[in-house]
Formats: structure tokens, sequence, C-alpha cells
């Protein structure tokens, strides 16, 4: 088996992560994400073997589990008898939020990953669903399978600010040879965004 097409798996806490390609491995290896893990094995490997001085008391992990089948669909609920009107009260109005514009965050610099895959990226679109990601540089293949969910690191690049946020992605398409990923907010738009 040639070294581009080994399967390599990586093991932390009881948890199979993988498969990752090598270059995967050595990007995670060159980014500090390695030590984050336990154990490791590839294809040509019948044990798993310590990445670093395994902690006392731990096992190496069974061999990966298949992914489960997707649940199925729940039959709907029966409607509700109706019920008397209460009494309305008057809640006090939410303060509108306004939606931030794309030249608000030029200076924002972000990674989209789903820790196999990582993609640098520019906010060109945004409001309270979701955003539009754009890759600086034209590439091949699109870097996340649509209605996976990706986590976005972002970075102020101004203020030195960074942050977090959980996204799904709902579409990626190209525009000028460069790849452009709509997500979608995992609830609501990150308080950082708003402005």
């Amino acid at each position: 088996m040639s070294e581009s097409n080994k399967t390599i798996w990586l093991a932390k806490a009881g948890t199979t992560h993988g498969p990752f390609s090598p270059e995967q491995i050595e990007a995670l290896r060159m980014a500090g994400a390695l030590a984050q893990y336990e154990w490791i094995k590839d294809d040509e490997q019948a044990d798993w073997r310590a990445i670093e001085a395994a902690p006392q008391g731990t096992q190496a992990p069974q061999a990966p589990k298949a992914p489960q089948a997707p649940k199925a669909p729940q039959a709907p609920k029966a409607p509700e008898a109706p019920r008397a009107p209460e009494a309305k009260t008057r809640e006090p109005a939410r303060p509108q939020r306004r939606s931030p514009k794309a030249e608000e965050f030029s200076a924002w610099e972000v990674l989209c990953h789903d820790f196999r895959a990582a993609a640098q990226a520019r906010i060109t679109r945004i409001n309270d669903e979701g955003c539009d990601l754009t890759s600086p540089t034209p590439s091949g293949d699109p870097m996340f399978a649509c209605q996976s969910i990706v986590l976005l690191n972002l970075l102020d690049s101004r203020s030195g600010k960074t942050f977090e946020a959980r996204a799904r992605l709902a579409e990626a398409f190209r525009k000028d040879g460069r790849w452009v990923y709509k997500v979608r907010w995992q609830g609501e738009m990150p308080a950082e965004l708003a402005g």
C-alpha cells in the first residue's frame, strides 16, 4: 500500500477519530493538534500504539466502530385540544438587532474546519441565519460535505479578538474559481458578530 493511500486512525479517551490521510496527520502534527490524541493506528498495524506515553491505567481502544444508521422519523403527534384564551400581557419589545454588513468583517480571518479538513476564508455576506465564506485562492475540490457540521475560528486582526462559532454547511459552490461556503449558525448568530 502506498504511503498516500494509507488510512490512519487516532483515539482519545476511548473514542476513535478518523480516518485521516498521512498529509492530514502531518498537518495536525505541525499545528500541534496531534498532542490532543493518545493512540494512533494505520492499516498496516495490528495494534494501536501510544502517540506519547499513555496515561497510567489506560488501554488501547478497540477497532473503529461502524457509523450508526440514522434514526427512523417519528409519526407526527396528534393536535392538542383548543385551550381557553389567556389574558394577554404585553412583553417589552426586544431591541432590534441590526444585521451586520460583510464590509464590517473585512479584517476578520476565518478558519473553517471539521477536525478532518480546514479551509481559510473571508466573510463575504452575513446575517442572523448564517454567512457566506469565500476562499481567498482558487482550489480544486470543496473541503467539506454539504450538511456537515463545521467550526469557525474567527480572528479580528485589528483587535486580536478571537472566538469560535458552530455552524452547518448548507451549500458550497464556485464563484470566479473560488469556493463559497454558505454556512448556517447552529442556534442564534454569535453575539460577537451581532454588532
